[in-house]
């Protein structure tokens, strides 16, 4: 526990190298702790080692086959790997949280089909900053502006520290002509990446 607590540290202090030494650490004192996987494979994810970033994934799906969240996290590490396939297919047996990436692909349909995904997501869990997150980033690249700044808004309301929130507000209420509103999330975005970044 000791060498996890510190690579959760490191991590925090952006200190990728350090961090991940200090998961696999943890991960040889015990080797079926999923915390540990999970978090070695968001070190690896982060450094783009998608290959090794899959691996601790999968494995934490085998340790805890309920974990949603290790499923979204496989079929992200596919989409930027761009193994399409098999992250559409990953993040459909992650349908009962359903959980969706981002946009692995452009199209209309599949933006549409990623929202209708996350807005079940919301049903499932309303307290999960990532999910509306990902929502308002879908919105955005589908040119809805209002339901992107509800969704972003909604992001900073439940973690007021998620900087890439804000960084998105800025830039939606920049692109409905709010350019004080703009401005005050630019601003709250440059304070919180100057410190923790998220």
């Amino acid at each position: 526990m000791a060498h996890y607590c510190l690579g959760l540290t490191y991590y925090a202090q952006q200190d990728l190298i350090k961090a991940a030494e200090a998961f696999r650490r943890s991960i040889e004192v015990d080797a079926k702790d999923p915390k540990a996987h999970y978090s070695l494979g968001i070190v690896y994810a982060d450094e783009r080692f998608f290959d090794k970033a899959i691996e601790e994934f999968r494995t934490v799906i085998k340790l805890d086959a309920g974990n949603a969240e290790a499923y979204y996290r496989l079929g992200k590490a596919y989409a930027d790997k761009r193994v399409l396939v098999n992250a559409i297919a990953t993040i459909r047996k992650a349908a009962a949280a359903h959980y969706n990436i981002k946009n692995p692909y452009s199209d209309k349909r599949a933006l549409d089909e990623a929202i209708a995904s996350l807005q079940k997501a919301i049903e499932v869990n309303p307290y999960n900053p990532s999910v509306y997150f990902d929502l308002g980033s879908a919105y955005s690249q589908s040119r809805i502006l209002d339901d992107a700044a509800a969704a972003l808004e909604e992001t900073v309301r439940i973690d007021p520290n998620f900087a890439k929130a804000h960084y998105g507000l800025s830039l939606i209420y920049e692109r409905k002509g709010m350019k004080e509103e703009a401005q005050r999330e630019f601003s709250s975005y440059k304070q919180l990446t100057g410190e923790c970044g998220k």
